[in-house]
């Protein structure tokens, strides 16, 4: 069913899209089973820092000279330095890649109305330029706004006379940045569902799609985060509550432990009723991460989906001038 652009229907629209049923269900499995290939990656790409740090933690426990110990880690970091920069690179370009093939799965179910589908192709690739286009976007900002601040700052600090009124004005800054910020990223936040709409790449074409309609999404994002927040909190009571009962059960074991005993401490870290317990956690809120990601792109593929320009399955006659 078509629907127009309003405060609600942008806020909903993560329930309210249309396409086949069984995408949510789908994409959060899907979602899941790719984090866990990118820690096993990550392990795979980071294990000398992984090594590093468990050798750490022995030497911690065998109270070993904190000089002593400083020195060899650092031999050892400089002696695998470029291995660790590699393995960075690979699981930065594996998140990239990630993060476009889950972006690209979720604004055609939105603005196309597809069932749930993942790969890598066309898509993706003109995903991963928009994602560029935003990366330098933001630290140009930031760089720029940390420009400002300095200037702002030494300025008040050099007229204020301890006049703390004058003092106050410069610590707005961060406000203004903030919102300015906001602003922008919610009149350009369309450049991703446009991308997957006309299948090429879209960014500061995006600012159309958003012409008036800046106050409804970002009541529909504030909202969002509101819902989200409550979400949070329940969450964690609910994980905090079960990892607390499941240490409780562990605790004989804890207490019986030899601060001193560095193997018998490893032994107990590795062991499978204490690594499922916390996997399974990270799990939890892997599951909420994804879910969190799939209801904020609901206003801004809205935006793009009814596109008062044309371009979208869905025309909008309430466009604000």
């Amino acid at each position: 069913m078509a629907r127009q652009f309003s405060f609600d229907n942008a806020m909903l629209h993560f329930a309210r899209a249309d396409g086949p049923r069984g995408f949510l269900w789908k994409y959060l499995l899907t979602f899941l089973i790719a984090t866990v290939a990118m820690m096993a990656l990550g392990y795979v790409a980071m294990r000398p820092l992984v090594d590093i740090f468990g050798d750490m933690f022995t030497m911690a426990a065998a109270d070993v000279d904190e000089n002593q110990m400083n020195e060899i880690i650092g031999q050892r970091m400089l002696a695998v330095f470029g291995r660790l920069a590699l393995g960075y690179l690979v699981m930065l370009i594996a998140g990239a890649c990630m993060w476009a093939m889950f972006e690209a799965c979720i604004q055609r179910r939105y603005v196309l109305e597809r069932g749930f589908s993942i790969g890598f192709g066309g898509d993706e690739l003109r995903l991963l330029a928009v994602g560029l286009l935003w990366g330098v976007m933001f630290f140009g900002a930031y760089f720029v706004f940390i420009i400002i601040a300095a200037i702002i700052f030494g300025l008040t600090a050099s007229v204020s006379g301890g006049n703390s009124s004058i003092l106050a004005l410069g610590a707005v800054a961060p406000l203004v940045w903030g919102f300015g910020w906001a602003w922008i990223a919610i009149r350009l936040s369309p450049a991703a569902a446009m991308t997957i709409r006309d299948r090429k790449i879209h960014f500061f074409g995006a600012w159309g799609a958003t012409k008036g309609r800046f106050w409804p999404m970002f009541f529909a994002y504030l909202v969002l985060s509101f819902l989200l927040g409550i979400m949070v909190f329940v969450l964690n009571l609910v994980v905090g509550g079960t990892v607390f009962a499941g240490m409780l059960s562990i605790a004989p074991e804890l207490e019986a432990l030899d601060e001193n005993d560095a193997e018998a401490i490893m032994d107990f870290m590795r062991s499978p009723n204490l690594i499922g317990m916390f996997s399974a956690v990270g799990l939890v809120y892997v599951m909420f991460q994804a879910l969190a990601w799939y209801m904020f792109a609901g206003p801004a593929s809205l935006a793009a989906k009814t596109d008062p320009r044309g371009g979208g399955i869905t025309q909008a006659p309430d466009v604000f001038v």
